[in-house]
């Protein structure tokens, strides 16, 4: 059967056989606890393609964390009001702060901050980890790859089953935004 006749769970559980078949030779992401954010953001963009499909196996000063504790603290480093990459919305959801290009990032550009958020909350998804921190729906949208527009979400026209999916299994807590 074609891919496009698959309900989202038979292309996720194909998606989770192939990234499976490359869990065998996991991948060493190491860092310190004081430079965190920055060593896991040039760790994570400097892997291979391949790499990024492999596990992913995490260290904070030499002691293995889980994925879950790795991503709860990358996470609150990269959503710090202090760093000035992302902006809470009237409803209380993240959204990119349209004044980012100008927020100090410890010297680097905050674009690659950007692209290291979206393989980290790619792999998340992956990995069936639940994030603390509230996307807006055109995030998650774009995220996911589906059509991101400006208008009431209700409208876009996106399979049930994949709305259904992405609130049951990645982002159930915001059932009102979806």
């Amino acid at each position: 059967a074609s891919t496009i006749e698959k309900n989202i769970d038979d292309k996720l559980n194909w998606l989770r056989s192939k990234l499976d078949q490359k869990s065998n030779n996991p991948v060493r992401v190491s860092v310190r606890r004081e430079g965190l954010l920055i060593e896991a953001m040039f760790a994570i963009l400097h892997l291979s393609r391949e790499d990024l499909r492999r596990q992913w196996n995490f260290e904070v000063d030499g002691e293995t964390v889980t994925a879950c504790r790795f991503f709860a603290l990358a996470s609150a480093e990269l959503f710090n009001p202090e760093l000035g990459l992302w902006a809470i919305d009237s409803s209380g959801f993240y959204t990119i702060n349209p004044l980012s290009a100008s927020a100090d990032c410890n010297g680097c550009d905050h674009l690659l901050y950007f692209r290291f958020s979206g393989l980290m909350f790619a792999k998340m998804i992956l990995s069936e980890e639940k994030m603390t921190y509230r996307l807006h729906a055109q995030m998650l949208r774009h995220l996911l790859g589906w059509p991101v527009a400006s208008y009431d979400p209700d409208q876009m026209a996106i399979e049930g089953d994949e709305i259904e999916w992405l609130r049951e299994r990645v982002y159930c807590q915001y059932e009102s935004q979806l």
